[in-house]
């Protein structure tokens, strides 16, 4: 048999018309699709997107290279769009011990922390006369060096700001026989609160920017929704007093069907309202499509945000939830990272021995946040968007600067074409099913021009989400 050597351009020019012939026929397979902003209904503005100030910072300890693990994964957090950081306070802060401290050092179990987690020795008997040396600061001070000042110099640098919601934890159904508390009086959590404001601003300059008034109320049997107006009451007069301005992030239950029951006794508080910067709730219960789109109802009604800042491995079909029927402002899966495996409650996996650019890798369901948080940034307005095929389900909003943005899940591949957009040049992005279990580079970033009917088309090769967003205002 005789064997013939084919040139390697022979080859390439063969090549050519084939690869042509099959994106010609991947093309036509695609299901048609059109994408429509409306820019005349307007709903939500965007506040931003949060995490827990859990930063695996102790976890790392071990490692030599931990701080540059530490810079390595805060760029990339501030690149992938987070703009909000919660930094819980519990209770026990006003305490003459340091439980954390203690277990650190093996003088107590961890049952035996446990315990008092929550307990507070109060500072002295006259809640209007603060004792600030009676407080433990050590814990929230580290949180503050280590993880929310390094984030906002970031921000600050790309001209942001992160927004610090400081958050008061008291699960006092923890505590057991023998450790008091004391802020279930609405006086001293008053006091509590002003510690805390005063500590932030005097050691670190930092004013926070809400105080969620408490992690989930809905799992104690001390903190009812009228305990929690009358305490949230107490605290508004006295920061206001000092020469704060409160800004009041309630309530955060774990039922997101506890939302409006729990919000409803401190929103009938007029005095209120001026202070209410978010209705939150969580989604581990309850997370029905008619209570969320209640949640949302009520926001509409009512003029006041709402934000949904808990539920581990929620994505993106949670977040297209939330922005759509519930309203959200803010949105939050849970921690920033934890080293090992990727379980959905962080966004981050962190491993040190790894080389440098890959010691902090996105989560599966973070690659798919990332096309949301970094289209819509805070200050968006959302606007109308909708589809033809309820297979690819949209999201837009305009961006400072006129930089309107959208935002399709697709639930499969499509060729989409986007309808109602202000002419000039979009940046497009995506990720999909097959780019995560590949780890393949972003198949559609490039950029698109909107024609001056105010179409585009964009091709997404497979299920996942696609963003298109402006790159600038386009003078007329």
């Amino acid at each position: 048999m005789t064997h013939r050597v084919r040139s390697p351009l022979l080859l390439a020019l063969l090549a050519v018309p084939i690869a042509v012939m099959l994106g010609s026929a991947f093309r036509n397979q695609l299901t048609e699709v059109r994408i429509t902003v409306d820019p005349t209904r307007q709903f939500q503005t965007i506040h931003g997107w949060e995490t827990v100030a859990q930063a695996s910072v102790n976890e790392l300890a071990k490692y030599d290279n931990r701080q540059e693990v530490l810079d390595e994964l805060f760029d990339k957090a501030v690149e992938f769009g987070l703009t909000r950081l919660r930094l819980g306070v519990p209770a026990s802060i006003e305490n003459v011990r340091d439980f954390k401290a203690e277990l650190a050092a093996g003088r107590i179990s961890r049952e035996e922390e446990r315990c008092a987690r929550y307990s507070t020795v109060n500072d002295n008997d006259d809640p209007f006369v603060l004792d600030s040396s009676r407080f433990i600061w050590s814990h929230l001070d580290s949180q503050v060096r280590d993880v929310v000042l390094p984030l906002a110099s970031r921000l600050e640098a790309r001209g942001e700001k992160l927004w610090v919601n400081v958050q008061y934890t008291a699960f006092t159904d923890l505590l057991c026989r023998g450790y008091g508390y004391d802020h279930d009086r609405p006086e001293e959590y008053a006091e509590f609160a002003l510690a805390v404001y005063q500590h932030l601003r005097d050691t670190f300059g930092i004013v926070p920017d809400s105080w969620e008034i408490m992690l989930e109320p809905d799992n104690t049997q001390v903190w009812t929704p009228e305990r929690l107006a009358e305490a949230t009451a107490a605290a508004s007069r006295r920061l206001a007093d000092a020469g704060f301005t409160p800004s009041f992030v309630a309530t955060g239950v774990t039922s997101a069907s506890n939302a409006l029951p729990y919000f409803a006794p401190l929103w009938a508080r007029t005095e209120l309202r001026p202070f209410v910067r978010e209705l939150s709730y969580h989604r581990y219960i309850g997370a029905t499509a008619e209570t969320i789109a209640a949640i949302g109802d009520f926001s509409r009604a009512e003029g006041v945000p709402t934000a949904m800042l808990e539920k581990l491995n929620a994505g993106a079909d949670e977040l297209y939830q939330d922005l759509t029927a519930g309203n959200v402002s803010a949105w939050q899966q849970y921690a920033l990272s934890w080293p090992g495996v990727d379980n959905g409650d962080h966004y981050f996996i962190l491993d040190p021995s790894k080389p440098p650019g890959e010691r902090a890798l996105l989560s599966s369901s973070g690659w798919y946040l990332r096309q949301y948080f970094r289209a819509l940034r805070p200050g968006a307005v959302r606007i109308g968007a909708s589809s033809t095929d309820s297979g690819f389900r949209p999201v837009a909003a305009v961006n400072t600067g006129d930089r309107t943005a959208v935002v399709v899940r697709a639930m499969r591949a499509g060729l989409l074409t986007l309808a109602g957009l202000p002419p000039g040049t979009y940046v497009t992005s995506c990720w999909t099913d097959r780019a995560s279990w590949d780890r393949e580079p972003d198949p559609c970033a490039g950029t698109v021009d909107v024609d001056d009917r105010g179409e585009a088309v964009v091709m997404m090769p497979d299920a996942g989400v696609v963003s298109a967003v402006r790159t600038e205002n386009v003078e007329p």
